[in-house]
């Protein structure tokens, strides 16, 4: 089984159907903004399917943690683990994001359709984007000295 997670290198890699994913994620917390239509919705179906499937899917994704409106999530657990919060505005609200700043080991993807305050760097903010078939995270900054 692959894995779709690599805690050590911080990178989320699956292919499904037409859709191949190798998102490169910077530090602890990323917020990955976007338009609709831009494949965010999508790789979260997948990732739950994975995730359904278990044993029958080709991939593991034992070390991610969804979370949306509809399923919630101890914010209080400090693991190697990702946690992909989906529609953010809706469920991050200021003590959650006190929590997830709080923490050392917890990584976080943080998929927001509009902009809010989560405290972290710009280098931390991306977009969806498709380049040569391959869906991959573009960095809004590259600022030395923006941490």
């Amino acid at each position: 089984m692959k894995k779709v997670y690599d805690y050590e290198t911080n990178n989320l890699r699956f292919s499904c159907m037409n859709a191949m994913y190798n998102l490169q994620l910077r530090g602890r917390i990323v917020c990955l903004e976007g338009i609709s239509a831009s494949g965010k919705t999508y790789m979260v179906s997948m990732l739950k399917d994975f995730k359904k499937s278990g044993d029958f899917s080709e991939y593991d994704a034992s070390n991610i943690i969804l979370v949306n409106q509809d399923i919630s999530y101890n914010f209080d657990i400090d693991a190697e683990i990702l946690v992909i919060v989906d529609n953010a505005e809706f469920v991050l609200g200021v003590e959650i994001c006190e929590k997830m700043l709080s923490q050392k080991k917890t990584r976080y993807l943080v998929i927001s359709r509009k902009s809010f305050n989560l405290h972290i760097s710009p280098n931390y903010f991306c977009d969806l984007v498709m380049d040569n078939g391959v869906l991959s995270l573009k960095y809004h900054f590259n600022e030395n000295g923006w941490f």
